[in-house]
């Protein structure tokens, strides 16, 4: 009785209970549509792509030559600068002194010089009468005290061996008379060396020294020409017309010069960024599996993130034919992280909303037909 009535009525209000209780545990929820609609292909056959907006001329990062302390920032954010104008400024107190020093060494160079310089002129102007008088007076004033002096050691010959005079005095007598008779033949000698004329060695080496002034005043001067680039070099400059579109210093704060690497990995290694937005510019990644299906002739359109329903309008611009791995991505779960891209640029047209440098657009390029090996435009 109990086997063939009660359990199998038991297992019939157990399973009623389970179903019951699955039924009231179960939420219908509503299907909510999406913040943003994604964007569509407007062609049949199309490349998709996905890219980030930049300026006409790229983003440049701009940094100082060496490293220091800024003193000055002379912009701000998204101020329009022409070529050429200042950017920011370090410390140049080192860099004024070093100018200094270098401008009074060219200045002591250049007296070097004018000094050697009128020294050959000198060398090589012909004697002046009034010098030969100078040199014959000093030769008849030395005749005059050698004739005295000997006079004066003659006259105490007779009394040498006496005690009429002393020792001291014969010396100094003989002394006397010595020197001046030593005197005289020198003052001859400079007055037979002046009728003689200027030596022509005595020349070479006095043009030798003026050629050595010379190059010490060229020495200088590019020393002073390296002092003054160092001086300007510090404080940075546009190089290009522009508009600043980010700063990442600020007065007082020590900035290094920073590589290419760095500034690549990392924008914020860059002291600013500038651009030229006159006209913006989109570079689109294309798998490399589709890179062969690219056209350049192909038209194109792209959808700003958050405004996929307004199209706009693509100009190729370039192709950057070397293939890298991909870098932007777009955060689809069926997106290919370990691949690689071929980077491509279009210009936009005037989109009828802002549109700014950095943000990410989806972007959709007719697609090609491989005939034969070649690739034929779909138009």
């Amino acid at each position: 009785m109990i086997r063939k009535y009660i359990i199998p009525l038991l297992a019939i209000a157990g399973l009623a209970a389970g179903v019951l209780a699955v039924k009231r545990s179960t939420h219908h929820y509503r299907s909510v549509p999406p913040a943003a609609q994604p964007a569509e292909n407007p062609y049949t056959d199309a490349i998709a792509a996905s890219g980030i907006v930049e300026p006409a001329s790229r983003s440049i990062a701009v940094s100082p030559f060496t490293n220091g302390v800024v003193s000055h920032v002379y912009v701000v954010w998204n101020q329009h600068v022409l070529k050429g104008q200042k950017l920011f400024q370090l410390d140049t107190r080192l860099a004024d002194a070093q100018v200094a020093m270098a401008r009074a060494g060219v200045l002591a160079a250049r007296a070097q010089l004018e000094q050697a310089e009128a020294t050959v002129a000198k060398l090589e102007s012909p004697p002046r009468a009034v010098d030969r008088l100078a040199f014959a007076a000093a030769v008849q004033a030395a005749e005059a005290t050698y004739t005295n002096d000997k006079e004066r050691w003659h006259r105490i010959q007779p009394a040498i061996g006496t005690h009429a005079i002393s020792a001291d005095d014969v010396a100094n007598r003989r002394f006397a008379w010595l020197t001046a008779k030593a005197q005289l033949a020198r003052a001859k000698a400079n007055l037979a060396q002046f009728n003689a004329g200027t030596w022509s060695r005595d020349i070479a080496i006095g043009k030798t020294q003026v050629r050595a002034a010379q190059a010490t005043v060229a020495l200088n001067e590019a020393q002073l020409k390296q002092a003054l680039v160092n001086l300007d070099l510090l404080t940075v400059r546009a190089p290009i017309n522009g508009t600043i579109l980010r700063i990442n210093i600020r007065p007082g704060q020590f900035v290094a010069a920073a590589s290419v690497e760095n500034i690549t990995d990392n924008p914020q290694a860059a002291a600013l960024i500038l651009g030229n937005i006159r006209h913006l510019n989109v570079r689109l990644q294309i798998d490399q599996e589709d890179a062969s299906r690219f056209d350049p002739a192909a038209p194109a359109r792209c959808f700003v993130r958050g405004m996929t329903q307004v199209p706009i309008a693509l100009t190729f611009v370039r192709i950057e034919p070397f293939v890298i791995p991909k870098q932007n991505l777009t955060g689809a779960p069926t997106e290919q992280v370990e691949t690689r891209v071929l980077q491509v640029v279009y210009r936009m047209s005037q989109p009828p909303f802002p549109v700014y440098v950095g943000q990410q657009v989806d972007a959709f390029i007719q697609a090609g037909k491989l005939i034969h090996g070649t690739t034929k435009s779909m138009r």
